[in-house]
């Protein structure tokens, strides 16, 4: 084979990989960059938490949040608060869903998914009080459950710079919508 054919050859498969990977990028650009697959749960994992986000982040869409959950989960955001002898989050976030269900079970009969806006509020409450019933609570405090959990949601919550613009940490990109000064939102006073 001469230099040429192999150049040539070496360009088709350097033009053909230029060519998935902006088939990819654009396919990710329509889907406004959703995942497509999970890591770290199952997708009955990922409908209780969907149904748990509803709740917790009321009016936000609650699969967007999940895919951030699921590439949050075992990242270390903000504050580490991992009490000694508990599971990482790894462990905790598909075991405390694990909990949601059965709390739910156990005080209605169905799944988490499966109840009323009130009814899930009820089993989160319980939750979020360290009162909920079901043997995976023996194994990990409810409330701690729900406190480790419900941080990492709002953490993908306030991630999108739209709505750090909404509570003013950042500026919008938009001039017309530039509400504060030219000042530096990090300057100190």
């Amino acid at each position: 084979m001469d230099e040429g054919s192999t150049n040539s050859a070496g360009k088709k498969k350097e033009t053909q990989g230029a060519t998935a990977i902006g088939s990819e990028m654009e396919q990710r650009v329509r889907s406004h960059f959703s995942r497509y697959t999970l890591t770290h749960y199952t997708v009955t994992e990922l409908i209780t938490m969907s149904s748990v986000i509803e709740r917790m982040a009321p009016g936000k869409n609650p699969m967007d949040l999940a895919g951030f959950m699921d590439w949050a989960t075992g990242r270390l955001l903000g504050r580490l608060e991992q009490l000694p002898g508990m599971p990482n989050e790894s462990e905790l976030f598909p075991l405390g869903l694990m909990g949601v269900n059965e709390t739910s079970k156990n005080y209605y009969g169905h799944q988490f998914h499966e109840l009323a806006p009130a009814q899930r509020d009820v089993v989160l409450r319980s939750i979020e009080d360290g009162v909920a019933p079901g043997s995976i609570w023996q194994q990990i405090p409810s409330d701690y459950f729900y406190r480790r959990f419900y941080t990492k949601v709002l953490h993908g919550l306030f991630a999108e710079q739209k709505e750090w613009t909404r509570i003013g940490i950042l500026r919008s990109p938009d001039p017309t919508d530039r509400k504060r000064d030219s000042q530096s939102f990090l300057q100190i006073t």
